[in-house]
């Protein structure tokens, strides 16, 4: 049975939701921000809406008073739960990448999407069967936006690497920072690479650490998983650096190794995350397309 939602303050006014990704604790985070118009910062799959609905119970937040839905890319395990979350939370606006919108508004896209999903994974829907959004409550933002949340205010930060259609979330008022796959995996104090195909961009995610770099976080949110630690500008520049070893790793084995299984397993144990074979591939790919 899966255990109750019980949402951690991570930072002032923010809380971490487990949301419990193919059943499995510390897997897959979302925040909520308590402010005076309260946001969910990610969607989660779309079998883990009921949780989200939990976490906003539990927080005493009522669904009307969501005011939005921030989706930081349209990956499913970030975004599969925005069509479903959107109904919940009536009133909330659901800001997605103005690269992705498409994907996640238009019927047929989002089936091509699930069938890729459903191609790289081996699995049918494993994150659940997503509903598209209705346009008329989808904002497209860029980078450089904000949103006023009453009490906290939230910039868009372009953060393309992970996913061209990815972007982080400043909080001006906290100095906290959502960078969710932008900024890579956090477990057990470790960092580790988070490379998917099709679209993983070396140059782009190294930029993207740059960018957020600037930004002087005193704390970045990653959504596999949680919090980081307390130096948060170091981490990024550590992820840019880590990020241009991974490759150079990945792609070293790869004129020696054959397959992407072969290639993991004579990879040494620091490389070895949860999702390192999905990693490789998207190493691999990216090669292929000439992006690293």
């Amino acid at each position: 049975m899966t255990p109750p939602v019980r949402p951690v303050r991570v930072a002032p006014a923010t809380y971490l939701l487990d949301a419990h990704l193919f059943g499995t604790p510390g897997a897959l985070s979302a925040y909520v921000l308590d402010a005076e118009r309260p946001v969910l910062v990610d969607a989660g799959t779309a079998d883990s809406v009921d949780r989200f609905a939990e976490a906003l119970d539990r927080l005493a937040i009522a669904p009307a008073d969501v005011a939005a839905v921030l989706v930081t890319h349209v990956h499913l395990d970030h975004a599969g739960g925005a069509g479903a979350l959107a109904d919940h939370c009536e009133n909330a606006t659901v800001y997605v990448h103005e690269r992705g919108v498409g994907y996640l508004t238009d019927p047929e896209r989002l089936a091509r999407l699930r069938e890729s999903v459903d191609a790289a994974t081996g699995r049918t829907d494993p994150y659940g069967v997503p509903q598209p959004i209705p346009e008329d409550r989808v904002v497209a933002v860029s980078g450089g936006e904000t949103l006023d949340c009453g009490d906290h205010t939230l910039e868009f930060v372009d953060a393309p690497g992970h996913a061209p259609h990815h972007y982080a979330v400043f909080d001006e008022t906290t100095d906290a920072l959502f960078a969710i796959d932008s900024a890579g995996q956090f477990f057990e104090e470790r960092l580790y690479p988070t490379t998917p195909p099709p679209s993983f961009d070396l140059d782009a995610n190294v930029e993207t650490c740059e960018r957020l770099r600037a930004l002087e976080p005193s704390l970045n949110l990653y959504g596999h998983f949680g919090p980081g630690g307390d130096d948060a500008v170091g981490e990024l520049e550590r992820y840019a650096d880590l990020l241009t070893e991974w490759v150079e790793a990945v792609e070293t084995l790869a004129g020696v190794h054959g397959d992407v299984t072969a290639i993991v397993e004579a990879l040494d144990g620091r490389w070895q995350s949860p999702t390192v074979e999905r990693d490789v591939a998207g190493v691999l790919a990216a090669r292929d397309a000439g992006s690293t």
